[in-house]
């Protein structure tokens, strides 16, 4: 194995030339692309891949920092007075987000930080060691060794230097442009060192992301000298919100807080739909803030790159509405002062914000108002009193000219004012007229060129005397209808065209209307912004929600473990006392045994006793005569007689107390009996409470198994199905004389089985789900043999059959997929015809969901050449729709329900759209015509129920997917001419726009893998789109390969992040696919490339799915590129 330094070495020799051009690049202000460096030859060793991008990141790094650097050299700027936007310096966790392959933020490589360190040394920002410490804390020794020589050595070559680092104090802050005037002193120098510890800007504080006060922050959204905007999240209320703290903490003195705060103050008491609202002000640990809402956009500056224009109307729009803002503002007492493209901000609903009242002053209030001589604002969009310092001339029509200059540079991609330095464009402002502006741009007509230019007049009492009638003036031009800028003759002419033309006038004003009800729908959206807004909140609260129930789940667990624990060894304690009371039972039987053999005896010596009595007798009465000679026998018998006597009385006593005993030991054997029985009763109790807990078992790991599912963390999902299934198992075991319990465990073994099976299937993993599948038919066939079977047996059976349908479809088996759709469908018809109605809508729902699977496979049949059957294609939807339908209109009670069947609806009615399209294919003339009609009819009502889901929930990211899906689907059915390309181009746009940000804020695999076929679809647009004097084929190509390369790079992270799934190791070829027949007119050798590399992906696909025809064609396509 090479060593990384071998790795380099090789690295930099194999792609010197690459990595040489990367620069030059840079070096011509190109600002490259790594990935158009990085894909452009495949590379299969991951170590040297790993190491170029390396290299070029290196590169790009350094290029960026030295691009920020000023003409002159010296620090770096806190902001450019060039541009005026505040510097977006790179650091490395940047990079880590935009290219996962370098490693997570703990494992990235300490060369590349390292390197951020030095350049940023080398180029006048002096960060400290002690910010990389603690920004990746996991390196420890490994960073702070090669920082420490680092910061040694640049510390010797400062020491040495006879010249100080001087900080050239910016004439830009965040309030505008302090310029000297009159009673103002010129700009001043530091030669102070920035304070230890600092990073980033001159002076500035960084602070860590995370809690800050009510404050959550989040990320840094933009900086300049005075303060830094952090993106943030108010905990109380929960909201989104933007975060303005002092750049220099604090550090800062009095009268900088007090400036601060004055952008606050003026703007806090505006409430107003199209000024950026001021929450709450104040104070964390001496850091000053305020905060204010967070408004998801582009500013105009960036909407309008310099030297590009905007369309008329839609800048006349803009400033229409921002005027109408600024006379509410005006109408509250307060001059915004600082108006320009900079400061308007877009939303997503296209609409305009006003932002930044940082120089604002009130109408009334001397100690806000401006100092005479005093010159503040930004030059080129400043009216003439304001330039020339003019405090007592500076009002409303202020702020009306600055509306103008605004409106100037949206037509004209210019401001209307800019010399060579700041006193050059001051003297521009107070002495020199604008340019007109169709001199620029022709598209702008005179009026709204007449309304441009009033605002721009030199005397204050020329313009427009309010922003409200400059908006009027706007609308009147936006409705053609006279201005107050240029006015009647042409009013003339145009109702005499009126008169000429009645019918065109009535068209026109019928469109005037349109455009007033557009104004109304813009309004609404705007009111539902904040809705949209709260979207990745709920989402966030739901998986806190999922992972809570998680740990609750788990904790019941142990506790009903314990539980029955406890039970078990309760009865085991019964049956052990049982045992020893038995025993003593069996011990008391002996005693009475023995007792009744004693009795015995006795009564043997009693019957002696009376047979030598009666003798005794009978010499009595026969010799009463020798009485006298017998008295001494007599006393002897008569001694005994009462020696018998007393042993029989004694005899008695013993069989009295043998009886009593025999009676204790009955009363013993009884509560014997009783305690036998008790704990027979515990023992079955515990038997009963031990099925419970596997219910409860099999129940609660199943629901887990599924949650984990919804989180994507399949290995837990995996663990708790299995979990599932043994406790299901037990359960069946235990319940084999209870015919009730063992139905419902059989049916959780076929349950969690066929739900493990489907989460195999999801990862490709088919021959574990086919295991998973024999276990779940095994289950409900001992159902059905056993006399169990019923309505719950037959769904579970249907179900079945679906999951298998599924399995056999990702191979490409269509012979073994439409038996089991079949037989899932003849299922569920006959569960609708026995079931009650809460059940039969589950069951139709399942009806419609299979219909629609049927109809994908009877489509895949008829485009594979194996059936030219496409009137069974669509009939197979035609009863999938009709079914939702009816489901729809039953289920208006329940929202859950409703969403449900209307996405299934929409997504059922695109696959027919694309069924219509297929039968179009195989037919030809009015018929052909006729089905084409109802594909286009199909895709427009899907994207309409898109739209009904987007607007009954609007924060489900998933239902503005669908949408997104829906209206590409519709790109597809465009004309192929220019017409239709252009329109198929704009939705195309529009949904990689939307896509791009949904991915960002969610990362769903699934949602980046539509983003990557999107810019696809829109490659191929572009690649067989004929070339036309506007759009020649060079254009064409180049728009082509640029959607490739980012379709690429998609598909690479997806395939990076899920090396084992064969639908994006096809996605990843495919993607090499287009490139290579892109390039191999022009380049074969790089097509070549491309081409070995995707058919290395594809092949095994091949060979591991022989069923997959596509799988086969692709590896066919490639290889013929590769020859």
């Amino acid at each position: 194995m090479s060593s990384p330094t071998n790795i380099v070495e090789q690295v930099r020799e194999q792609f010197g030339q690459l990595l040489g051009r990367f620069e030059t690049a840079w070096e011509d202000g190109a600002e490259p692309e790594i990935s158009d460096f990085l894909f452009l030859e495949p590379i299969e060793d991951q170590a040297v891949r790993h190491q170029l991008l390396l290299e070029l990141v290196k590169l790009d790094l350094s290029s960026r920092w030295k691009q920020m650097l000023p003409k002159g050299g010296g620090e770096v700027p806190a902001s450019s007075g060039a541009d005026e936007q505040t510097v977006q310096l790179p650091r490395v966790e940047r990079y880590v987000v935009e290219w996962p392959e370098l490693g997570p933020k703990d494992s990235v490589d300490v060369d590349l930080i390292v390197h951020e360190y030095r350049t940023r040394q080398r180029f006048g920002d002096r960060p400290h060691v002690s910010e990389f410490e603690t920004r990746f804390p996991a390196h420890g020794q490994t960073l702070s060794v090669p920082l420490g020589e680092a910061e040694t050595e640049f510390r010797e070559m400062r020491e040495g230097s006879t010249a100080p680092g001087i900080h050239i104090a910016s004439m830009e802050t965040s309030q505008g442009t302090l310029l000297p005037g009159v009673g103002t002193p010129e700009p001043k120098t530091e030669v102070d060192a920035p304070p230890a510890g600092a990073a980033g800007f001159a002076g500035a504080v960084e602070m860590q992301m995370g809690n800050f006060g009510n404050y959550d922050l989040q990320e840094e959204l933009g900086r300049g000298a005075m303060g830094i905007v952090y993106r943030a999240r108010q905990l109380r209320p929960d909201r989104p919100v933007a975060l303005k703290t002092i750049s220099k903490g604090k550090l800062a003195s009095v009268e900088q807080v007090r400036t601060f705060f004055a952008e606050a103050n003026s703007a806090g008491n505006l409430r107003h739909p199209h000024i950026v609202t001021v929450y709450d002000s104040g104070e964390v640990d001496g850091q000053h803030y305020f905060s204010m809402a967070y408004i998801e956009g582009k500013s105009l500056d960036e909407i309008v790159e310099p030297g590009e224009t905007l369309d008329p109307r839609r800048a006349a729009k803009y400033i229409r509405t921002t005027a109408e803002a600024i006379e509410y503002a005006h109408s509250m007492g307060v001059l915004h002062r600082d108006l320009k493209p900079g400061n308007v901000l877009i939303d997503e609903n296209d609409e305009p914000h006003v932002a930044d009242f940082g120089i604002a002053s009130r109408l009334e209030d001397d100690s806000t108002s401006p100092v005479h001589g005093e010159v503040v604002g930004t030059p080129s969009f400043m009216p003439p009193e304001q330039a020339q310092g003019r405090a007592d001339l500076i009002g409303p029509t202020s702020d009306v000219y600055s509306l103008g200059a605004t409106l100037y540079c949206l037509l004209t991609g210019v401001p209307p004012f800019g010399g060579g330095d700041v006193l050059a464009t001051l003297m521009q402002v107070i002495d020199e007229p604008p340019k007109p502006i169709r001199q620029f741009n022709k598209s702008v007509d005179r009026y709204l060129q007449a309304i441009c230019l009033k605002c721009l007049s030199k005397k204050p009492s020329d313009r427009y005397a309010s922003a409200q009638e400059l908006a009027d003036d706007l609308g009147r031009y936006l409705r053609n209808e006279p201005t107050v800028a240029l006015s009647p003759p042409m009013v003339i002419r145009f109702t005499k065209w009126c008169r000429r033309n009645p019918a065109v006038a009535r068209l026109t004003i019928v469109i005037l209307l349109i455009l007033l009800g557009t104004s109304g729908v813009m309004s609404t959206l705007y009111l539902q912004l904040r809705v949209v807004h709260g979207s990745v909140t709920d989402l966030e609260d739901d998986k806190k929600r999922l992972e809570n129930d998680k740990a609750r789940f788990e904790g019941e667990l142990v506790v009903l473990a314990d539980q029955a624990d406890e039970s078990k060894r309760n009865a085991e304690d019964s049956a052990r006392k049982a045992a020893a009371s038995a025993e003593k039972a069996a011990e008391s039987s002996k005693r009475l045994a023995a007792a009744d053999t004693k009795l015995a005896k006795t009564n043997s010596a009693l019957k002696v006793a009376r047979n030598s009595l009666k003798p005794l007798q009978a010499m009595l009465a026969d010799s009463k005569k020798m009485l006298d000679l017998s008295k001494q026998m007599l006393a002897t018998s008569k001694l005994q007689l009462k020696k018998q006597t007393a042993a029989l009385a004694e005899a008695k006593e013993e069989v009295a107390a043998s009886g009593s005993k025999l009676k204790a030991n009955q009363l013993a054997l009884v509560a014997q009996k009783k305690q036998l029985a008790k704990a027979a009763r515990d023992l079955e109790l515990a038997e009963t409470e031990e099925r419970k807990q596997l219910r409860r078992t099999s129940d609660g790991q199943r629901e887990l198994g599924k949650t984990y599912g919804k989180l994507g963390e399949n290995e837990q999902a995996k663990q708790a199905f299995g979990e599932s299934i043994v406790a299901s198992g037990d359960w069946v075991k235990k319940a084999a004389k209870i015919p009730a319990e063992q139905k419902m465990a059989l049916l959780g073994v076929a349950e969690s089985n066929r739900l493990l099976g489907d989460l195999h299937v999801n990862l490709e993993e088919l021959k574990p789900s086919a295991v998973q599948f024999q276990a779940a038919e095994a289950a409900i066939s001992r159902l059905k043999t056993s006399g169990l079977d019923g309505e719950d047996v037959q769904f579970s059976s249907a179900q079945l059959f679906n999951s298998r349908a599924l399995a056999f479809e990702i191979q490409g088996l269509l012979d073994l997929q439409l038996p089991q759709l079949e037989s899932a469908r003849n299922a569920y018809v006959a569960l609708i015809g026995t079931a009650a109605k809460a059940n039969a809508i589950r069951y139709r729902q399942k009806l419609a969901r299979t219909y629609y699977n049927l109809g994908r496979a009877y489509d895949r049949l008829c485009s594979q050449g194996k059936s030219n059957d496409w009137k069974q294609v669509v009939s197979a939807y035609d009863k999938a729709v009709t079914g939702l339908e009816s489901l729809r209109d039953d289920a208006s009670g329940d929202r859950e329900l409703e969403l449900a069947v209307i996405q299934e609806l929409a997504q059922t009615l695109q696959e027919r759209s694309s069924g219509w399209l297929g039968y179009a294919d195989a037919t030809t003339g009015e018929a052909a015509m006729g089905h084409e009609r109802q594909a286009i009819r199909d895709a427009d009502a899907s994207i309409a129920l898109c739209q009904v889901l987007v607007e009954k929930a609007p924060r489900n990211p998933q239902y503005r997917v669908d949408r997104i899906y829906a209206r590409m689907t519709r790109a597809t059915l465009y004309p192929v001419d220019q017409v239709g390309n252009t329109e198929a181009e704009k939705l195309y746009l529009s949904g990689i726009t939307a896509l791009e940000t949904i991915v960002e804020e969610h990362q769903v695999p699934a949602h980046r893998s539509l983003l990557a076929d999107a810019r696809t679809n829109l490659g191929v647009l572009y690649q067989d789109w004929p070339p036309t004097r506007v759009a020649p084929a060079s254009k064409r190509a180049m728009q082509a390969r640029e959607q490739f390369t980012a379709a690429l790079k998609e598909a690479e992270r997806l395939h990076v992040q899920f090396p084992g799934l064969a639908s994006y190791q096809y996605a990843l070829a495919d993607a090499l696919r287009n490139m290579a027949d892109l390039l191999k007119e022009r380049d074969g050798a790089a097509a070549a490339r491309f081409a070995t590399r995707g058919l290395g992906l594809i092949k095994p696909l091949v060979r591991r799915y022989p069923g997959r025809p596509d799988y086969k064609s692709l590896a066919e396509n490639l290889a013929a590129v590769g020859r």
